[in-house]
Order: structure tokens, then C-alpha cells, then sequence
């Protein structure tokens, strides 16, 4: 597996997640977030909308839904449903094969706008809490 996520809010609900990112290095908030969920495939769709100069290539069946993404500048990243079961709107685990380590972020910002923040760890490297995007000032 390339690049694997989960939800912030899942390493407070497990012993160990904490002291995990502690040992780390990742500063994890102290308060444990509101909420944090995975996505449903349809909720991925939407997202990929939203991201400028991408395009999307979908493969979709019976128990299949990945996205290979591309942007213009050579960027991609191709992401993955585990145990995908015909429901577009079941929130289910995913990864991202591999890919453009800045295209994944740059999505899982617009995924964690509806779902909670994550954690993403990428191979070799340390993990890292991928926020929301900042919300303009004077928006709530």
C-alpha cells in the first residue's frame, strides 16, 4: 500500500494512536477533534470536482471504485475504496496507491472539510495530520 489515511479522530479512539503520532514527532491537538469519518464514494466524487486543472478517471464496478487523478503539470495520484460493495454512499476505508504526495494532500483537504482531518503516511516518511483548508476570514 502507497500512501495510507485514515481519520484523525481514530487515533484518540484507539489506545496507542496518541502516543503513536507522539513518538513521531506529529503534534496531535490536545482536544480530540468533533468528528472524523471515512468517505463514501460519492463523497470523493464531489471533492475531485472541486480540484482546479485536475481530471478524473473513474473505474467503477461491483466492488471496485478507484480514481486515477491528473493535473496539468504532471501531477497525479490514484486512489482506492477498500471493500467496496456497489454503494456510492457507504463511507468506506481508502488509499492512495501512489501517486504526487502534494495532489493527495491537496484532496484530502477538500475531503476533510466534511469529514474531520486526517492522517496520512506515506511510505518512509513520517506521518502527518492533513487539516481542512483554512476557512476565509469573515465565513463560518
Amino acid at each position: 500500500m502507497g500512501h495510507a489515511v485514515m481519520p484523525l479522530l481514530m487515533f484518540y479512539e484507539n489506545a496507542g494512536g496518541l502516543d503513536y503520532l507522539k513518538r513521531c514527532g506529529v503534534a496531535a491537538p490536545e482536544q480530540a477533534p468533533v468528528h472524523g469519518r471515512y468517505q463514501s464514494p460519492s463523497e470523493v466524487r464531489m471533492a475531485v470536482g472541486r480540484l482546479q486543472g485536475c481530471r478524473a478517471e473513474f473505474t467503477v464496478g461491483p466492488t471496485t471504485f478507484d480514481v486515477l487523478i491528473d493535473r496539468d503539470d504532471g501531477a497525479w495520484t490514484f486512489l482506492c475504496f477498500l471493500k467496496y460493495r456497489d454503494a456510492d454512499d457507504e463511507a468506506r476505508d481508502f488509499y492512495f496507491q501512489t501517486g504526487d504526495p502534494r495532489l493527495t494532500r491537496a484532496l484530502l483537504r477538500l475531503l476533510a472539510e466534511e469529514c474531520g482531518s486526517f492522517v496520512l503516511l506515506v511510505n518512509n516518511e513520517e506521518p502527518e495530520i492533513v487539516p481542512p483548508p483554512p476557512t476565509p476570514e469573515g465565513e463560518e
